[in-house]
């Protein structure tokens, strides 16, 4: 797909997704599939045990972790280095009715938002996991969820509260 010249004005205009992963304590590997909204910069996370994501992990990871709770999006973004991304995203969007955009690393970095909650995602983690030696018999979903909303939780000083921003949406969409 080709690069998509659309702004993200609003929520669910432009979502972005990656991979990356952690280590635990106890030298465990978590991998993280992370989601992005560039409007709102709202992120979740999910986590699995697996060493290596593929296509399908990556469609469950939107299906379960965005779409359940949040619906389609208009744009789909994601960085064609990772083929197995690259190849959720257009079977994705073409399931949801979105726009794939995979966009060239070489292009003016429009991954740079979900690089950028990769690099604070990793820094909060690196604390907590010094903190309370996370290993594999920790809850994953616990631990990952609470980096997220402490990372979505910063950012509403910013937008005021994430729910707000949300419900402002719907409030115009409702012409209110």
């Amino acid at each position: 797909a080709s690069r998509s010249t659309f702004e993200a004005k609003a929520f669910r205009d432009i979502v972005l997704i990656d991979e990356f992963f952690v280590t635990l304590t106890d030298s465990v590997r978590v991998t993280l599939v992370l989601i992005v909204d560039q409007a709102s910069r709202l992120s979740v996370t999910w986590p699995t045990l697996k060493h290596a994501v593929d296509a399908d992990d990556i469609a469950e990871a939107l299906e379960r972790a965005w779409l359940s709770w949040a619906g389609s999006m208009k744009v789909l973004r994601c960085d064609p280095a990772k083929a197995h991304v690259a190849a959720a995203v257009e079977r994705g969007c073409r399931a949801h009715g979105a726009t794939p955009d995979i966009t060239p690393g070489e292009s003016h970095n429009p991954q740079a938002v979900v690089e950028r909650r990769v690099l604070a995602w990793k820094e909060v983690f690196v604390r907590v996991n010094r903190e309370c030696q996370l290993t594999e018999k920790d809850r994953i979903w616990a631990w990952t969820s609470r980096i997220d909303a402490a990372l979505n939780m910063h950012l509403s000083t910013l937008l005021g509260t994430q729910s707000g921003a949300l419900a402002g949406r719907a409030q115009t969409a409702q012409g209110t």
